[in-house]
């Protein structure tokens, strides 16, 4: 009997033995599937990490380029007005610059007219006031030589002047002075009528009768031998 229990714990041993080792190699080895899974679910969360401060980054990125995006359009938006009012701008300038133009040439020849007209009225006047200048120079020549005449004739060829004489050479001289006077500012008045090419007045003021004068009076009156 005793061989008989002896035979049977031994196999019985010898199966629980390699049962137990068979337990502790199978948790042996979940343990150490579950520290190689820890390991790798680490690894793993790490990496994920790492992986979503990539995808923050280039979403913020993205973000960026979209507002950068939304800004350029906007510029470009920006610029064909301007362009388009500028172009217009530019058509409505080049209408007026040319009608300026045509302003201008129309000034122009205009005033060519005119001075063409100014230049035809200056010798018109020219060759009408000719007769008159030719008057006003024979007048003052006329009067310069009458006044030599008068005093030659007052002094005489003998003697000396008296102080009657002197006093009619004196009233004499007044005399054809305020007469060259005179023809010298109508002188003047023909030459400025020449000058600025205005045709004299066809309705002129009468002139006054300039009172004859006797050789033999002075014009106070007195009488002279």
């Amino acid at each position: 009997m005793k061989q008989k229990e002896m035979s049977l714990i031994g196999p019985r041993s010898h199966h629980l033995t390699f049962g137990v080792a068979s337990v502790v190699v199978c948790v042996v080895m979940l343990l150490y599937l579950l520290h190689k899974t820890h390991e790798q679910l680490e690894v793993t969360r790490g990496e994920m990490d790492k992986i979503n401060d990539k995808y923050i980054s280039l979403n913020r990125q993205f973000e960026s380029l979209y507002e950068y995006k939304e800004r350029l359009e906007n510029s470009f938006a920006d610029l064909k007005e301007k362009k388009s009012v500028m172009n217009s701008n530019s058509d409505s300038l080049k209408s007026e610059l040319n009608v300026l133009k045509q302003s201008h040439r129309t000034e122009i020849q205009r005033l060519q007219d005119e001075l063409d007209s100014c230049r035809r009225h200056e010798e018109m006047a020219v060759v009408r006031n000719q007769p008159q200048r030719d008057e006003a120079l024979a007048l003052q020549q006329h009067a310069a030589f009458g006044e030599d005449t008068s005093n030659d004739k007052i002094l005489g060829v003998k003697g000396h002047p008296s102080n009657h004489d002197i006093k009619v050479i004196s009233s004499l001289s007044k005399f054809g002075n305020h007469r060259s006077s005179n023809h010298q500012s109508a002188g003047n008045v023909i030459n400025f009528i020449r000058d600025k090419g205005v045709p004299p007045p066809t309705n002129q003021p009468p002139v006054a009768a300039q009172p004859s004068v006797d050789p033999n009076q002075d014009p106070v009156g007195n009488v002279f031998i």
